[in-house]
C-alpha cells in the first residue's frame, strides 16, 4: 500500500471505517507481532499485537500525518512492550518484597526463629506484633513503622 492510500485509510478509519481499519490491519499485523516476539515471548507477542492494535485504533484521531503510519505504529507497540515491562518488574518487585517479609517473619527449619529473632534476640511474631503488623499481611498494605 502506498503512503497516500495508507494515510486516507488512516483518515477513514479514525472516521469510523471499519474497512479501512482491516486494511491497516492486514497490512502491519505481521511486522507489530515479530516486533512483539522479538521483545517479549511468543505467547505474550499475540496479546501485545491486539493490544497495540486496539490502541491505535482508538487513537486514529490523533495521527497527523508527518510520518508513515507504520513508523507511528511502531513506536507505538514500542513503547507499550516497555511499558508493559516495567509494569510487569514493578508487580515483581512488590512480590519479592512480600516474600522476603515473609522468610524473615517465619521460621526456618534450622531455627524456631525467624531471620529477625536470629538477629534482635526476638522472636518474630513479637517483632510483628510491636510493629503494629499480622501473619499474612502484605508490606503495602502496613502503616509505616
Amino acid at each position: 500500500m502506498t503512503a497516500h492510500f495508507e494515510t486516507a485509510d488512516v483518515h477513514r478509519a479514525a472516521a469510523g471505517d471499519h474497512a479501512a481499519f482491516e486494511r491497516l490491519y492486514r497490512d502491519h499485523v505481521g511486522r507489530i507481532f515479530a516486533l512483539c516476539v522479538r521483545m517479549v515471548d511468543e505467547q505474550s507477542a499475540e496479546e501485545l499485537t491486539q493490544e497495540v492494535f486496539i490502541r491505535a485504533w482508538s487513537r486514529l484521531g490523533t495521527f497527523k500525518g508527518q510520518s508513515q503510519f507504520g513508523t507511528c505504529l511502531h513506536r507505538l507497540a514500542v513503547n507499550h512492550i516497555l511499558s508493559r515491562r516495567e509494569t510487569q518488574r514493578k508487580r515483581e518487585a512488590r512480590h519479592s518484597g512480600d516474600s522476603l517479609l515473609a522468610r524473615v517473619m517465619t521460621p526456618t527449619r534450622r531455627s524456631s526463629e525467624g531471620l529477625v529473632g536470629r538477629y534482635c534476640g526476638h522472636h518474630p511474631r513479637a517483632v510483628a506484633d510491636s510493629a503494629g503488623r499480622h501473619e499474612g499481611d502484605r508490606v503495602s498494605d502496613q502503616p509505616p513503622v
